[in-house]
Formats: C-alpha cells, sequence, structure tokens
C-alpha cells in the first residue's frame, strides 16, 4: 500500500503538467475548436467551451465577442446557402472575435480563384520584375477567362494596382509570363502553401497548369479558409505572419516576417482600388463607411462541393489595419448574401465601435 501511494505521490504531478500541456495543445488547435462550435456554451460574459478529457474537465472562454458573434449568427442563419466559411480577427490582440461556419469546409483546400492574385503579386513585386508604381499592356477583356482572347484587339494600359483592384485576368497572365513557374513556386513555398500549418490544411497549386491562368487565379490554385484567413492576417500584419487564438490565454503562433513590409504595405495600397474602383465598389458604397477599407476578390465555378465560389478578404483602415475578415459562400443556385458586402460590413461595424 505504502509503495502504491509513494507511487501516485510521484506520478500525480507529472501526469497533471502532461495534462496540461496536452489541452493547451488542443485549445491551441483552431480547426478543433472551430469543430465543437455545437458545444458552444454563451452566457453575459462570453462564449465558452468545456473540454472533457478523463479524469479532469475543463471550461475556457473563448474570444469571441458577445457583440458582433451574436449579429453574425443571426445574420448568417437567416441564409440557406449550404456553403459558408466566415472569420472576423483583432488584428492587436491577434484573437478571432467572431466566426461561422457551415458545411465543414473551413479547412478544406477549394478553389481559390482571383485571390491567388495575392500570391502573383508577392511575387511580383519580391522578384524586381515589376515596381510598385508599375503599368502593364494587355490586350482583351479584363475579365476575359480564355488566355487566346488576350492576343486579340488593341493594346491598353493599366496601373499594377488597378489591375489588381479590378482583378484583370490579362494584365496578370502577363505578369505571370514575366516571373514564370519557379519563381510561383518558390513563394508559394515560402508562404508554406501546399504544407500543413500545424493543424492547418494550406492548400495547394497545380505547377502544370498554364502560367497564365494560374497567376490571374482561373485555374490550378486552391486555398482553404483557414490558411486565407492566416495569409490576410500575415499581410495586415506588416508582413509578420500568425496564426490568431480562438481561447482567452491561449497560444498565437507566430511565424515571423514571410514578406518584407513595404510588399505588405503595397498590397494594402493596392487593395484600396478594390473598394475604390474595382470589384467591391459597389459593395463600399453601400455600406457607407467613413474609413478607408481594402480587400481582394475572387470568384469561379468550384467543385467539390459544386457552385459558384465567391470569396472576400479584406482589412482596414489600410493606413494601419486593426481588422481583418475572411468570407466565403459557395451558391449552387441562387446567391444569397454578397461575401464583399458582408465582409466589409463586419469591419465597419468594428471600426465604428
Amino acid at each position: 500500500m505504502k509503495r502504491l501511494i509513494k507511487r501516485i505521490i510521484f506520478f500525480l504531478p507529472l501526469f497533471i503538467i502532461v495534462y496540461k500541456i496536452e489541452i493547451k495543445d488542443i485549445c491551441s488547435n483552431l480547426p478543433f475548436i472551430i469543430s465543437q462550435k455545437r458545444n458552444f456554451e454563451k452566457d453575459d460574459y462570453g462564449y465558452y467551451l468545456t473540454i472533457k478529457k478523463f479524469p479532469f474537465k475543463r471550461r475556457y472562454k473563448l474570444t469571441l465577442d458577445r457583440r458582433y458573434q451574436g449579429m453574425i449568427d443571426d445574420y448568417f442563419d437567416k441564409i440557406k446557402t449550404d456553403y459558408i466559411s466566415f472569420f472576423l480577427v483583432d488584428l492587436e490582440n491577434k484573437e478571432i472575435i467572431g466566426f461561422y461556419e457551415r458545411g465543414e469546409i473551413y479547412n478544406k483546400p477549394l478553389v481559390a480563384a482571383s485571390l491567388f492574385k495575392i500570391i502573383t503579386t508577392i511575387a511580383a513585386l519580391k522578384s524586381g520584375e515589376f515596381g510598385f508604381y508599375d503599368y502593364v499592356v494587355y490586350k482583351g477583356d479584363p475579365h476575359s477567362t480564355e488566355p487566346f482572347l488576350w492576343e486579340k484587339g488593341k493594346e491598353r494600359l493599366i496601373s499594377f494596382k488597378d489591375a489588381f483592384g479590378t482583378s484583370n485576368n490579362p494584365a496578370f497572365g502577363i505578369i505571370g509570363r514575366r516571373i514564370g513557374i519557379e519563381r510561383i513556386k518558390e513563394i508559394s513555398k515560402d508562404l508554406f502553401l501546399g504544407e500543413n500549418i500545424r493543424w492547418i490544411r494550406t492548400g495547394f497549386i497545380i505547377d502544370t497548369t498554364k502560367i497564365e491562368k494560374l497567376c490571374s487565379g482561373i485555374e490550378g490554385s486552391f486555398f482553404s479558409p483557414l490558411y486565407t484567413l492566416f495569409l490576410t492576417s500575415g499581410i495586415s500584419n506588416n508582413g509578420s505572419f500568425f496564426i490568431p487564438k480562438i481561447v482567452k490565454g491561449g497560444v498565437v503562433y507566430n511565424y515571423g516576417r514571410l514578406i518584407d513590409n513595404d510588399i505588405s504595405n503595397a498590397i494594402i495600397r493596392y487593395s484600396e482600388s478594390t473598394t475604390l474602383n474595382g470589384t467591391a465598389r459597389r459593395s463600399f458604397r453601400r455600406i457607407k463607411s467613413e474609413y478607408k477599407m481594402g480587400g481582394k476578390t475572387g470568384s469561379l465555378t468550384g467543385y467539390e462541393p459544386f457552385g459558384r465560389y465567391e470569396w472576400f478578404v479584406g482589412w482596414g483602415p489600410t493606413e494601419k489595419p486593426e481588422i481583418c475578415v475572411v468570407v466565403l459562400g459557395i451558391f449552387s443556385e441562387k446567391k444569397e448574401f454578397s461575401p464583399n458586402e458582408t465582409g466589409l460590413y463586419f469591419m465597419k461595424l468594428f471600426l465604428e465601435r
């Protein structure tokens, strides 16, 4: 009996330490916490999740903000779309203050569409093939998805910034030809695309895709919503990338400066064109915000699941981002909400708090 008691006294502290480390690891596992949404509890002070692990259980407070999370739930619960991912991140505290998930797509690589133009922009600026204020000469319809049509018509001139904001496919096809597939692969690898980041499945590129289609986002690129959150947060954070926390007191995993500060700032400046005269200009006008906000849109028909993929990533204010957002809706039939307007609206609410 004495021997048993001695063993218990010896092993119990070790067991508790191992248990606490394991629980801490679980609480930093963003996909796992998101998968537990049905078990979230709400009271007057916020949202909580109880994690039971024999022989203990512990109640953790989540970073979700009651004001925004309640509005997010009310907004999306009324929408019938089968697949939705939404994340709202407070950049100062590096924590998720609002999210919504339907269809379990948050950690699944999905067609990135024109979001891949962000990778193309980083590669172009980092390679030195293009400068911040360069112009691109292109032909064809700006939104054409067939490269053979980009050889027809008269030559037109567009700034890199406006090409980004209007999501000009032929201009990005030309940029892609200039920088080449090897540079794209290198930058993708630098940004962890194609690898797992702890528990996050990032996505991948199909490097046999025609370079014009890959760099314009028409084919061959796949991002998971959680990887898109990682990419958006890092650009908003002066090029220093991190996985935001969702449990109070949890760990923020920092991955350091993956892109130079001047490149992240250039993307932020370019993204103002998206909301002022680009693909999200109508949404920005409708929300009537006094704050400067930017972002990138993407839309493309995809499979697994089938539907029209509509992405929006955004940040604001563009002078010094305090908030960023990722929104994805996959519409098999009717488009029931605008990811652009939804993302901009919730950023506006945060900035006007």
